[in-house]
């Protein structure tokens, strides 16, 4: 089962709210989802691993991760860029059954 989660993300001059996922043991960022409603299902559209980046569990606050390094809005639009590790497309093969967005 996968986990879903809120992470705070510094890129640019903004802090993002982004959705987070557990899996095969990593964290990611998911910015893009695919959503299948007949199914109430969605699927990661691209996903960013974030565990490998300077972060922190933020359970005080409306995000339960933050992370603490600024990620360029490429990256979170699906660009490869050095330095992050990214999946996405074809790459993800599995679905989440979900009511709705977690935020």
């Amino acid at each position: 089962m996968k986990t879903l989660f809120i992470v705070a993300v510094p890129c640019g001059s903004e802090i993002l709210t982004v959705d987070g996922i557990s899996y095969e043991g990593k964290l990611w960022l998911v910015p893009q989802w695919f959503d299948y409603p007949q199914e109430q299902a969605s699927k990661p559209a691209l996903m960013v691993r974030f565990d490998n980046l300077p972060h922190f569990e933020n359970p005080a606050s409306c995000h339960d991760y933050a992370v603490n390094q600024q990620v360029p809005k490429v990256v979170l639009d699906g660009q490869t860029t050095e330095g992050f590790e990214t999946l996405s497309g074809t790459q993800i093969t599995f679905g989440i059954r979900r009511a709705s967005k977690p935020h």
